[in-house]
């Protein structure tokens, strides 16, 4: 018998909490995939290739922030990477955590309605 004051929709905390456990694993699992999009797609300039044309006239000033400007988006990569890895491992462990919860919650079913059958 389920109490109708427990969950939503009329489930036991355990399953509600679970539910929610899950949406929120999910999400960051979705987070660590963008992060590392994001990380793989850090802009770099790269004077040789052609992103800093050398304009006749122009001072060539411009030249010598392209390595001020890479150590930067390196650092950025290098901190996304981390974050990356904090949502990917995280969420695994809040997915351990709702299936943890959810054998905790039916090994508890299991023993109540043996206690009630009398043995």
């Amino acid at each position: 018998m389920v109490d109708e004051k427990l969950g939503p929709g009329n489930k036991d905390g355990y399953e509600s909490g679970t539910e929610s456990i899950v949406k929120f694993a999910t999400v960051m699992d979705s987070a660590g995939s963008v992060v590392s999009r994001l990380r793989e797609t850090t802009p770099k300039f790269n004077a040789l290739a052609g992103w800093l044309p050398v304009v006749p006239g122009m001072p060539a000033i411009g030249a010598f922030y392209y390595e001020r400007f890479n150590a930067i988006a390196g650092v950025w990569a290098d901190c996304a990477g981390i974050l990356q890895e904090v949502l990917e491992v995280d969420s695994e462990k809040l997915y351990l955590v709702a299936k943890n919860y959810t054998d905790a919650s039916g090994d508890a079913h299991a023993a109540v309605g043996e206690i009630g059958s009398g043995g």
